[in-house]
């Protein structure tokens, strides 16, 4: 084996290890949080002021659409064009941050027409850091499943 091969296959082996743990983590990732989910009853649960959610309609077109899956995380302050996760009557919504005013957070869908009523900073889950496309979708019908399953 000559040493041009013998270092290849060594690149090779090194990468393959730095895949095979990235796949490992975000599989990890994705068991978390429905098992999570399922045990405390939280429709939201963080791991270490992480989180994930599947965004479920279009209010969001076109930075997101229904069947992304969005990963959020805590942040000490938001500045207007952030786009927040907040709980709101028993569900979660996900909106851009319009302003911010005394009476709270001013959000609005990008395809909505108007703003949402002022949401407080304690109903804020997080800023969204990362957006998939798509990738939600299984997930959304896995839920809907086990749901279904449930009863």
């Amino acid at each position: 084996m000559t040493e041009e091969t013998s270092k290849r296959t060594r690149l090779f082996s090194k990468l393959s290890v730095f895949v095979s743990v990235c796949l490992m983590l975000v599989l990890a990732f994705n068991l978390y949080f429905p098992l999570a989910r399922k045990i405390s009853g939280q429709d939201c649960p963080s791991l270490f002021g992480w989180r994930q959610a599947v965004v479920l309609t279009s209010s969001m077109l076109p930075a997101l659409a229904a069947g992304d899956l969005i990963i959020i995380h805590e942040a000490a302050s938001y500045e207007p064009g952030d786009i927040l996760t907040y709980r709101t009557k028993g569900s979660l919504v996900t909106h851009r941050l319009q302003a911010v005013d005394p009476a709270g957070f001013v959000l609005q869908g990008d395809a909505n027409l108007s703003a949402d009523q002022p949401v407080q900073p304690q109903q804020v889950l997080g800023k969204m850091i990362l957006r998939i496309p798509a990738i939600g979708q299984p997930g959304k019908w896995l839920r809907s499943l086990l749901k279904t399953l449930d009863r």
